[in-house]
C-alpha cells in the first residue's frame, strides 16, 4: 500500500538522526557524483549536494517509467527517502515503506513481477544493503527487473576502520545485470540511471545495483524547492517536470529533458526466434512453467499454477503423464517448469522428442538432463483429434475421481461434497462440521479427562484444558470421548 505523507515524513525524519537499519558503506564514485551535482546545480554554499543528487535520481527514475518504489528508511539513505516521499506527495509515483530490508526486497520483487516494470528498493548502507541479496538472487534467476538503490558512505572511509563501513561496490557480484557508477555531471548521472533501467528490462531482464554515496548534510534545507516547481535550463535543456530554484534564487537541483522524457530513451529489446522444425501433426504436449508466454497452442498443456498458461492447462495433467495412452511423441517446454517429478521423468524419456521455446526476453531455456533438441518459436500445430479426445476424456475422469469420496463418511458425521480420504476423519461419535477444505475443526476444550491427555487438575476442578491432539496432527483422529466441531 502507498505510504502516507505522515508515515514517510516521520520515518525519514527520524532516520536522519540514526540508521533505521544496520548501516555502513563504501562507495565507488561518491565524491565525484556529489561534486558534479553541486557543480551542475550551483554554488556549494547554497546547494545541498546529497539532496540534489537524490532528487535527480528519483526524477530520472520517474522519467524512465517507474511507478512504484519501496523504501527502508535509514540515516544514510535519508536523501533518497525525502526525494521518494516528495515524488509520492506530488503524485509522480507510489511509495511503499517497510522497516525490514528482506521484506522490502521481496515486496519490490513482487511488484516488479506483477507489473513487468522495474521497481526500485532503497536501503541505507552496510548490512542493510546486504539483506537485499535474497531478493536480488530471485530476480536474477526469474528475470525480474529489480533496482537495488543502496546508500553508501564516502569512498575515503572504506578500509579505515570507520564505524559501520563495508565495501558495497560489487557486493551482489554476478547476480546483477549491471552496476553502473553514479557520478560525473548532472547529464552523466541521469544517463547512468537510464542505463540502469534499460539493463533491468534488457536481454535478459533482471536486477541492477545502483550504489549511491551521500555526504552530509543528509536532509534538505528549508527552502529547497519541491518537485514540479519552476524549471530552468541545464546543459541547454529545459524541463517542465523537474528542476527548481531555491527561495534565494539559486539553482536547487538540475532538471531533466523537456516534458519529463527520459534523458536517454532506450527501447526494450526482444528476441525473435525462428520456428521449431517439429512435426505439427504428431501427438504433442506443452509443458509450461513460470515465464511461459501466453499462447494459443491447440494441444494439451500441463502447466504450473504460476504459469501464464495455467488457465488453459489440463488440471490433472501431472498425474496423467504416466498413462501409456497419453505419452506424447514430442514435448515443447515453455518457461521454467520445476514442480512435478512426473514432468521431469517425461523430459528425461529418450523416446520423447523435447523442444524448448525461445524466451523473447533472452532468458535461458530449461534443460536439466540435456534432452532439448532445438530452441525456437512454436509453429502452428495440427494435432490428431483422437489425441485431444484421449486427454480430454482422461482429465474428466480424473477430476471426477478426485472429487468423489472413496470412503463413506463416518456414521453421524456430515462431510462436504468434496471430502476426500486425505482429510483426517473424526470418529463415528463425533459431529464434524463441513468446511471448504473438507477437514474437521479442532474441538472445544473438553473437561479434564485422561483419554484426551489433559494437564493435571485438582480434584473437583472444572478447569478445561486442551487435549494434546488438538492442532498437532492431520492424521490422528481424536479420542472417541472428544467432539469435533
Amino acid at each position: 500500500m502507498s505510504a502516507t505523507g505522515g508515515a514517510a515524513g516521520g520515518a525519514t525524519g527520524s532516520a536522519a538522526a540514526a540508521d533505521g537499519a544496520t548501516g555502513g558503506a563504501a562507495g565507488g564514485a561518491g565524491s565525484a557524483a556529489g561534486g558534479a551535482a553541486a557543480g551542475a546545480a550551483g554554488s556549494d554554499a547554497v546547494v545541498n549536494v546529497a539532496t540534489t543528487l537524490a532528487r535527480m535520481i528519483v526524477d530520472e527514475l520517474v522519467a524512465c517509467g517507474i511507478t512504484d518504489a519501496v523504501l527502508c528508511p535509514g540515516s544514510r539513505n535519508a536523501p533518497l527517502a525525502f526525494a521518494l516521499h516528495a515524488a509520492d506527495a506530488a503524485g509522480r509515483l507510489r511509495l511503499h515503506v517497510r522497516i525490514d530490508e528482506r521484506t522490502a526486497g521481496f515486496l519490490a520483487l513482487g511488484l516488479a513481477l506483477g507489473s513487468g516494470r522495474p521497481v526500485p528498493v532503497a536501503t541505507t548502507s552496510g548490512t542493510a544493503a546486504a539483506n537485499l541479496l535474497p531478493a536480488v538472487l530471485e530476480a536474477a534467476h526469474a528475470g525480474v527487473p529489480l533496482l537495488a538503490l543502496t546508500a553508501d558512505r564516502p569512498a575515503e572511509l572504506v578500509g579505515t576502520g570507520a564505524s559501520q563501513t563495508v565495501a558495497q561496490v560489487g557486493m551482489f557480484g554476478s547476480a546483477v545485470r549491471l552496476a553502473p557508477a553514479v557520478g560525473g555531471t548532472a547529464a552523466q548521472t541521469r544517463a547512468s540511471v537510464g542505463r540502469a533501467v534499460a539493463a533491468a528490462v534488457g536481454l535478459p531482464p533482471g536486477p541492477v545495483h545502483l550504489n549511491i554515496p551521500f555526504r552530509e548534510p543528509l536532509t534538505p534545507t528549508a527552502d529547497f524547492a519541491p518537485f514540479g516547481a519552476t524549471s530552468h535550463p541545464v546543459d541547454g535543456v529545459r524541463s517542465d517536470a523537474g528542476g527548481a530554484r531555491s527561495a534565494s534564487g539559486d539553482v536547487a537541483w538540475p532538471a531533466g529533458r523537456l516534458g519529463g522524457l527520459p534523458w536517454t530513451a532506450a527501447p526494450a529489446a526482444r528476441v525473435v526466434a525462428a520456428p521449431l522444425l517439429l512435426d505439427p501433426t504428431a501427438p504433442t504436449l506443452v509443458i509450461a512453467g513460470p515465464g511461459a508466454p501466453m499462447l494459443d497452442v491447440g494441444v494439451p498443456v500441463v502447466a504450473e499454477p504460476s504459469s501464464a498458461l495455467w488457465p488453459a492447462a489440463v488440471r490433472t495433467g501431472p498425474w496423467l503423464l504416466g498413462t501409456p495412452s497419453l505419452v506424447p511423441a514430442q514435448v515443447v517446454v515453455a518457461g521454467r517448469p520445476t514442480l512435478h517429478r512426473a514432468v521431469a521423468r517425461l523430459l528425461a524419456d529418450p523416446a520423447v522428442a523435447v523442444y524448448a521455446l525461445a524466451d523473447e526476453r533472452g532468458l535461458p531455456w530449461t534443460d536439466v538432463v540435456g534432452s532439448v533438441r532445438a530452441v525456437g518459436a512454436l509453429p502452428p500445430l495440427r494435432p490428431d483429434p483422437e489425441w485431444l479426445r484421449r486427454w480430454a476424456t482422461a482429465d474428466k475422469a480424473a477430476q471426477a475421481a478426485s472429487t468423489k469420496p472413496s470412503t463413506p463418511a463416518p456414521s453421524g458425521c456430515s462431510w462436504p461434497a468434496r471430502w476426500s480420504p486425505r482429510s483426517p476423519r473424526a470418529p463415528s461419535s463425533c459431529s464434524a462440521r463441513p468446511t471448504p477444505c473438507g477437514t474437521w475443526r479442532s474441538p472445544p476444550l473438553p473437561a479434564t479427562a485422561s483419554s484426551c491427555g489433559p494437564t493435571a487438575a485438582s480434584p473437583g476442578s472444572t478447569a478445561r484444558s486442551p487435549p494434546r491432539w488438538v492442532r498437532r496432527s492431520r492424521t490422528t483422529a481424536p479420542p472417541s470421548r472428544c467432539s469435533a466441531t
